[in-house]
């Protein structure tokens, strides 16, 4: 029997066979991030689920609805476990949109929507203490004009300097001739995400113009959120690069400059973990030119952990809220990950984004000890060997 679609049109009723598959199905649950944090059935994927379709059959959202959505890290590893292949992490996102259509979404999401309004970052940093700001960025800024254009995404331009720099390092010893932009804008990714779709379509399009105008070819991109957003939310939203852009997450620069033979290194004898990408490597299958890169510098000692692809514990690239409050369980992410890596006894664990090397650097200091294990993002690793 058809089901009775409500009046009121919402997003998600574009997605209705993903809530249709997924309101009744516990064979992600195991995979799943947010609930394996709190082990409360809301935060797995058929609690999310059940309250969506409740909301469909004409319920009205409440504050625990909204958190339990809202709560979702849209980590992918529900989708990359599916045997349906149903994209859950659309649905959320949906549902996220239905709310913030209605003004219930967080009061910690309207602030950081306005923070990346104003600021271009959701983390309350003025604009003024971006790398785009200090003195390293503005001695390599020197052509206006360049093939080559590389994009550091929010967590490093604000947070993460040090990432930016390594990246520099490794572009001079290339003698790449490359440029940022003078001011680099949000890509939009984290409004989407928050159910922001209007306001992260025209963050994006300011974006957009300004790569235009840098007449670059190849955009190398560190942050796999602005990495995803560029190479597949761009098109979407009519923001239409040309066939003739190369868009490339720095993993695949640098694996593509060792292949070259353009890099040489002084290897690494440390044993070695990567800590794959919920969006590089789930949503966009960049799985395997970090690992050569990693076992190029190491001379084959990257050591996988005791986990298939599909069950890669997530780095919390896209958990931004949790009950209403900033996202709070970072440590117990990064604790995970390095549990995994003492298990399997490496010395050094190389992320691919800014908030995953922050993830496993807060587990040094918290509950487990790793006096061994070094962290480092991969644009690091590759810098400290040249």
């Amino acid at each position: 029997m058809k089901e009775k679609i409500i009046e009121a049109k919402m997003e998600i009723e574009k997605n209705y066979p993903i809530l249709k598959a997924c309101r009744f199905c516990p064979m992600c649950r195991h995979l799943c991030t947010s609930g394996l944090l709190t082990n409360h059935e809301s935060d797995f994927p058929r609690g999310r689920a059940l309250i969506i379709y409740n909301i469909y059959k004409g319920e009205k959202y409440n504050e625990d609805y909204v958190n339990s959505i809202y709560n979702c890290t849209l980590c992918g590893s529900c989708r990359a476990g599916c045997e349906g292949n149903f994209n859950l992490p659309l649905l959320i996102k949906s549902a996220k949109q239905d709310i913030v259509n209605e003004g219930m979404e967080p009061e910690i999401a309207r602030k950081m929507r306005q923070s990346i309004i104003e600021n271009d970052n959701s983390f309350f940093i003025e604009k003024e203490k971006s790398f785009s700001n200090t003195l390293e960025f503005k001695n390599f800024v020197k052509n206006s004009k360049s093939e080559n254009l590389y994009l550091m995404g929010q967590d490093i331009n604000f947070i993460n300097h040090e990432i930016a720099e390594a990246v520099i390092k490794i572009f001079t010893a290339l003698k790449l001739n490359f440029t940022l932009l003078n001011e680099e804008t949000h890509c939009g990714k984290v409004l989407s995400l928050l159910g922001y779709e209007e306001d992260a379509k025209k963050k994006a399009k300011i974006l957009y113009e300004k790569i235009l105008n840098s007449g670059c070819k190849r955009l190398i991109i560190s942050d796999p959120l602005t990495f995803d957003c560029v190479k597949n939310d761009y098109p979407e939203w009519g923001l239409n690069l040309g066939s003739e852009m190369e868009i490339m997450h720095i993993s695949q620069f640098l694996n593509e400059q060792i292949n070259k033979k353009a890099l040489t290194f002084k290897k690494s004898d440390k044993i070695t973990m990567l800590a794959d990408s919920e969006y590089l490597a789930k949503m966009n299958n960049i799985f395997d030119e970090p690992r050569n890169v990693i076992n190029t510098v190491t001379g084959s000692k990257l050591v996988e952990p005791l986990l298939n692809k599909k069950e890669a514990l997530a780095t919390g690239e896209a958990a931004f809220i949790h009950n209403g409050e900033i996202f709070k369980f970072t440590e117990k992410l990064g604790e995970k990950i390095c549990r995994e890596a003492r298990r399997i006894n490496v010395q050094a664990v190389v992320t691919l984004s800014a908030i995953a090397k922050r993830n496993l650097k807060l587990c040094e200091t918290q509950n487990i000890k790793t006096d061994n294990i070094e962290v480092m993002e991969i644009s690091e690793f590759v810098a400290k060997y040249l």
